[in-house]
């Protein structure tokens, strides 16, 4: 398996995101959304689905960095179909009210209890999936799917422009015979 680094530098370190190209890329073309999280996410199912549900999210009217805990709600309801609306209430009810911390760590084990209660077998705890979710917007702002602006992640198309430019690079390089 190949993989590529699509690198960022950000103060005193470098962060990559890494694309997963295989045997599988050439023969199944990533020419869908789902495909291409796997590029990113070979082995990481709830990763893939966090990747496309961020990315929809970010395309129609991005989302707030300060309502990360909603966002994580939101996809735990859809991918696990439980129902968290009475978590979702009271965090928003209480912000505000109760020091942020305070707030997301009870918000947090309430959202644990009812994932306990409702879905069947073992799972993820709502930690995990709020991992997940920090691990996948920092691959995708490294990769250029998603920018930040007023506080609110966005869908970029600056992923695309690197594609376009590294599909012009390889087509000039083709058609000069290899000479630079």
């Amino acid at each position: 398996m190949t993989v590529l680094d699509v690198g960022v530098e950000h103060v005193k370190k470098t962060y990559y995101a890494k694309l997963h190209l295989s045997e599988d890329t050439k023969k199944h073309k990533p020419d869908d959304v789902e495909r291409l999280a796997g590029l990113f996410y070979p082995e990481h199912p709830v990763r893939r689905s966090m990747f496309i549900f961020l990315l929809k999210k970010a395309a129609r009217e991005g989302f707030a960095v300060e309502d990360w805990f909603l966002t994580v709600c939101e996809f735990v309801e859809e991918y696990e179909g439980v129902d968290l609306s009475d978590v979702r209430e009271y965090y928003i009810d209480q912000r505000g009210y109760m020091s942020t911390t305070k707030l997301n760590n009870e918000s947090q084990a309430r959202a644990d209890e009812i994932l306990k209660e409702q879905r069947r077998g073992d799972g993820y705890s709502f930690y995990n999936y709020v991992k997940i979710y920090n691990r996948v917007v920092k691959d995708m702002r490294v990769a250029g799917l998603l920018y930040k602006k007023d506080d609110v992640y966005k869908y970029s198309r600056e992923f695309k422009k690197i594609l376009k430019a590294m599909i012009e690079a390889l087509e000039d390089f083709e058609e000069s015979g290899g000479e630079e």
